[in-house]
């Protein structure tokens, strides 16, 4: 928007700059450019098809009378638009005064009559070229002085919504733009039709101009006429908010991050709630314009993305920006956009252009990457686009480069001139398109991340159905809860344990019940079949922690289990919900005292006991520092980390937080015998006369009044946390770290976030919605992101074991005596002491490790965390090694001689049994399709050529008389004690 002072400004232009300012805007009413500030009259071309320059005409706010009818037959040589659409019968020269008005003109009351016709009918193509040309003939000219008035006005990243058949407006979280972002999908038929399929995409760039959604309805109208008529297969057009002329960059000083928001944060949010090939096989990208010059510059600098990329119309293409040429806008504009976009350094402008991007990816382009550039022979840009074109020669990349024969710079007239052979590109760019959204590769990686480790069944249903679709069939399996199957469990082992010296009746105080409660964890996390669920609750096992090392919670395992049982039922729900339920649960207020927290007495001299208020702000919701979006700490002026909250918070929440007891508790001291395991499972209940109804004040200077209950005052602390804006980055970091990376980029983070804050539904908090984002992002699924030196975490020592015996069918072990036989047992005790973790065993509150551990040396040279690193010492390595090999060795289960049975009910380890039949077959007849095998099943794809070849030829020096029993153990245990292995990528 301009300032006063230029509100009446007038620059004055040549009729063939603004025939192309307004290309086919003017053929529906004689307002259409007049709409946008240019206000001019237009006459029809000659036979020829040569504009008739006529005289200027300053027509204010008046519409102006619609055109004369072109001469008959004046474009009968010209091919029809795809779909039926007809070219306009002539388009023509402008020669007027452009205005810079401060308010928006008013849209003409008067419609020409062609605007009323219906889609079928011959006018509909009048409706296709006004709006492409706000696009085409606006996008690089004139109007790019109202786009640049000034840059006081901040960036419109959410612009009116487009209505059309098919198109509906999305809105979202950009952790780039730190805020909400539109953009606009068209969605084919099929897409409702099969609700099983997933679609490539076309993200279509606009041009510069203040009206840059103007072309989707058209443009949607003709994708869907192409589809149905069988010329390109059902696709989904994304049409991203490039700004007005944001020119598909990160504009200096950071306030137009286009590139990113788009590269980083809209390809995770279309592949997250559409049904999307989300690989760059299914994508292409394409623009016109400005927006043929975005394509070319992120189509070629992220390659690894978009799998086609198409530029039509480009620019600015040339090397010199402020270079004078023939049709170029005025050089204050262009000195302008300079300015705003690239800081006024032509050099920057260069060093940031398609030209210097090819020249630098030209030797690391994926093969194939089908590439077109195509522009009409009278489009002013034709210069610059064939210096482009021969650079691409020059450089070996290859592509298709077509100039069309009488078009100009109009959108609507190259699709006219170039009528099907447009929709052969896409056509054919989508022929190498996966028919899923997932490699066995990529499938494995995924299930190294969202389960207790790939099978080769799991491989192939994520192969067959996509990422996305095996995701959502694990949200919707119903949880596998672990306190019913410890009643079981501990039940069945009671009688061949009571038959020892130390009888016992109930699993209180009992170290047998102990036994069970792991042994049901390890079989749960081997076989259940919600393993996405039971992965995220393993996670957040690890945020709100409860540990059975504490006396109090190890008065019953029954509590730990059902604890855990409250993680696994929440994993997909309501964050508040889970963070009220684990506050209420008897085993988190045995855990950290908020139990029978009672209000202060000054007769006694006793305060509330913080520690739950404490751990509560500090690990389970908010953490210690203020937190930006991403993740990154706030800091004061003088550089220090600003805190979340002070004492007086946690004296507050202290006293917010007492007067609960056990749910079957008839006093206030009623102790552990009394409460039993109804009182430790059931969630904890208020005695209101020791309850604090003093008034408090919580986080961001909440206040809660005098004279309310105990519950009145949980729920209004619980909506306090849950709605503090660190919750979401704090969060997402914790996950992201516990399931693929240890590092992940504040990008990462406040993607995640963002979905957090807002589902795309409005709703704050959904889990469910979070953990599709953490495993979708392009930071967890791209190979290329993972191959990175500093990607990855070292995986967790329980994920080892849980790994090998989900990759091959692990029956599990027995024990049995004279009172009986149990099978099935998964019996790995003692990892706590071998490996420093266990479940649900924590030293402390905080966790087996820090997520702000840095492991001295490179690593923390480097500025990189390693969490699980905090429990690698000389012990556990040693230790993990020992217990590979035993694991792996004297482990085929069809071999003859080997005992699968436990020692007695209290045996601290098992010989697990492995299903090596399939490997060992293939170790004989093919070592390297053997090893390929294992990478899959173990290492997700990412084994290095070298460690291959070293394990294929090592392979082949071994004996095959035992049926490949040898090569399939040894080749196991290489690969486990590996560092390869160790490292989850």
């Amino acid at each position: 928007m301009l300032t006063s002072s230029r509100l009446e400004s007038r620059i004055d232009v040549s009729p063939a700059i603004l025939s192309r300012i307004c290309g086919a805007c003017w053929v529906d009413t004689g307002a259409g450019c007049t709409r946008y500030g240019i206000l001019a009259r237009r006459s029809p071309r000659s036979v020829t098809g040569r504009p008739r320059v006529t005289q200027a005409e300053s027509v204010g706010h008046q519409p102006v009378s619609h055109r004369a009818a072109p001469p008959t037959g004046s474009h009968s040589s010209r091919p029809p638009l795809p779909g039926g659409l007809r070219p306009d019968a002539g388009a023509s020269t402008v020669s007027a005064v452009l205005r810079f008005r401060r308010e928006p003109l008013p849209t003409p009351a008067r419609r020409h009559p062609m605007r009323s016709l219906p889609p079928t009918e011959p006018g509909r193509h009048r409706r296709f070229r006004w709006g492409m040309a706000v696009l085409a003939g606006l996008a690089w000219l004139m109007p790019l002085a109202a786009s640049l008035a000034t840059t006081a006005e901040p960036p419109a990243w959410v612009t009116p919504p487009v209505s059309a058949p098919g198109v509906t407006q999305r809105i979202f979280q950009s952790a780039a733009v730190g805020g909400p972002v539109s953009y606009h999908v068209y969605l084919p038929d099929a897409y409702a039709a099969e609700p099983q399929r997933r679609f490539p995409v076309l993200y279509w760039l606009h041009g510069c101009g203040p009206n840059p959604q103007s072309a989707i309805a058209p443009l949607s109208a003709a994708f869907k006429d192409a589809i149905a008529r069988g010329r390109i297969p059902p696709l989904i057009l994304v049409f991203p908010n490039g700004l007005p002329c944001g020119m598909y960059t990160n504009a200096v000083g950071g306030r137009q991050p286009v590139a990113s928001m788009i590269v980083n944060d809209l390809l995770p949010e279309v592949d997250g709630h559409l049904r999307t090939l989300a690989d760059r096989r299914g994508r292409i990208i394409e623009g016109f314009s400005m927006g043929g010059y975005g394509a070319a510059r992120l189509g070629l600098m992220h390659p690894q993305r978009f799998g086609a990329v198409s530029i039509l119309g480009g620019g600015p293409l040339q090397a010199d920006f402020l270079a004078p040429g023939p049709g170029l806008q005025p050089l204050e504009l262009r000195q302008r956009l300079l300015d705003q976009i690239w800081g006024g350094s032509p050099a920057a402008f260069l060093a940031d252009s398609p030209r210097t991007i090819a020249s630098k990816a030209a030797t690391a382009l994926p093969n194939p990457l089908p590439i077109r550039q195509m522009l009409g022979d009278a489009d002013f840009t034709l210069p610059a686009n064939r210096e482009f074109h021969a650079l691409l020669n020059s450089l070996g990349i290859a592509h298709t480069y077509r100039e069309v024969p009488g078009v100009e710079h109009e959108m609507s007239d190259l699709m006219t001139a170039l009528g099907d052979d447009y929709w052969t590109f896409f056509a054919e760019a989508l022929v190498t398109a996966p028919t899923t959204t997932t490699t066995q590769a990529d499938a494995s990686r995924l299930l190294t991340q969202a389960s207790f480790g790939a099978r080769w069944s799991d491989i192939e249903r994520v192969a067959s159905i996509g990422t996305s679709a095996w995701i959502d069939e694990q949200i919707a399996t119903p949880a596998t809860l672990h306190l019913d199957a410890l009643d079981a469990h501990y039940k069945a082992l009671l009688p061949l344990y009571n038959l020892g010296p130390t009888p016992e009746s109930s699993c209180v105080l009992s170290t047998l019940c102990r036994y069970a409660r792991r042994d049901v964890w390890w079989r749960t996390a081997i076989t259940a079949p919600d393993q996405l669920r039971q992965r995220v609750a393993f996670a957040l096992s690890q945020f709100f922690v409860v540990s059975d090392l504490n006396a109090d919670v190890n008065y019953t395992q029954y509590a730990p289990a059902d604890f855990y049982d409250t993680l696994v039922v929440n994993a997909f729900g309501d964050f508040r919900t889970l963070l009220r339920d684990v506050s209420l649960h008897p085993a988190m207020g045995r855990y950290l005292g908020m139990l029978q927290n009672e209000k202060a007495d000054p007769a006694k001299n006793t305060e509330p006991d913080e520690n739950f208020a404490r751990e509560v702000m500090q690990l389970f919701s908010i953490g210690l520092s203020e937190l930006n979006p991403d993740g990154t700490v706030k800091t004061d002026a003088l550089g220090a980390p600003r805190p979340t909250y002070g004492n007086d918070e946690i004296t507050a929440f202290a006293r917010v937080f007492t007067g609960w007891n056990f749910a079957n508790a008839t006093r206030w001291k009623f102790n552990s015998n009394n409460a039993g395991i109804p009182g430790y499972i059931d969630a904890m209940r208020p005695m209101e006369a020791f309850h604090d109804t003093g008034s408090k004040t919580l986080l961001r200077g909440q206040v809660l009044a005098s004279g309310r209950t105990a519950t009145a005052d949980l729920d209004s602390a619980i909506d306090n946390l849950a709605n503090h804006p660190n919750v979401g980055p704090f969060l997402a970091r914790h996950l992201i770290q516990r399931l693929v990376t240890s590092n992940p980029s504040p990008a990462y983070v406040g993607r995640v976030a963002a979905v957090f804050a807002d589902n795309g539904q409005g709703k704050r908090g959904d889990l469910a919605a979070v953990v599709r984002a953490v495993l979708l992002d392009v930071e967890a699924r791209d190979p290329a992101v993972a191959a990175g030196p500093n990607y990855g975490k070292l995986r967790e020592p329980l994920l080892r074991f849980t790994a090998l015996w989900r990759a091959f069918a692990s029956p599990g072990v027995a024990v049995a005596n004279g009172a009986g036989r149990v099978e099935g047992i998964f019996r790995f005790f003692n990892t706590d002491g071998l490996l420093a973790q266990a479940p649900l065993s924590a030293p402390s509150v905080f966790n087996f490790y820090r997520p702000n551990y840095r492991r001295p040396g490179e690593i923390r040279d480097l500025g990189l965390f390693s969490p699980e690193f905090q429990i690698l010492n000389d012990n556990t390595a040693l230790n993990m090694v020992n217990q590979l090999h035993n694991a792996t060795f004297n482990a085929d289960r069809d071999a003859p001689g080997i005992s699968r049975m436990l020692g007695g009910p209290l045996a601290t380890l098992g010989s697990h049994g492995l299903n090596l039949s399939t490997e060992k077959a293939l170790a004989v007849a093919d070592p390297a399709a053997f090893v390929d095998r294992l990478n899959l099943l173990l290492m997700g794809g990412t084994m290095s050529p070298a460690m291959r070849t070293v394990l294929i030829d090592a392979l082949r020096t071994m004996p095959t008389g035992d049926g490949g029993r040898q090569r399939a153990e040894d080749a196991l245990f290489l690969i486990l004690s590996s560092p390869q292995f160790a490292i989850q990528r």
